[in-house]
């Protein structure tokens, strides 16, 4: 619940891959090789970052794949809810969660806190921060 799962840590190798290459455009296969990802299960990986706008891609000749935006404007948490498929909840949402949570839900409670914390840790580290490894406590 709280943790980087494989797919959102393959993400992160793929984009570190990506950021790394002084070329315009990095094929799937040379992306897969510096990561070590399986190419089969980097391409579904690709279609998630190029549908959430954090990745361009090419077709044909000279074709690949590139950063849309800078490291530095890329935050791990679109990189996250790309490849999970996961949206942030909506501010309603949060509100009837809070009151629905009495005295008798109070793991409930804390699991959620626990969630909210992890989510606001990812919108403040961006792609750049991983690349490099400037992560605070």
């Amino acid at each position: 619940m709280n943790s980087i799962s494989q797919t959102t840590g393959y993400a992160l190798e793929a984009l570190a891959c990506i950021a790394s290459r002084e070329v315009d455009y990095a094929s799937v296969q040379d992306i897969a090789e510096c990561a070590g990802i399986p190419p089969s299960y980097l391409a579904k990986i690709v279609h998630r970052l190029a549908m959430a706008g954090i990745i361009n891609t090419k077709r044909g000749y000279r074709g690949g794949i590139q950063l849309a935006r800078a490291p530095r404007e890329i935050k791990l948490i679109e990189i996250h809810q790309a490849v999970e498929h996961r949206r942030p909840p909506r501010e309603d949402e949060e509100a009837y969660l809070a009151a629905k949570a009495g005295p008798a839900r109070t793991a409930q409670s804390f699991c959620q806190a626990l969630q909210t914390n992890f989510i606001h840790q990812l919108e403040e580290i961006t792609l750049a921060d991983v690349l490099s490894s400037e992560i605070s406590d």
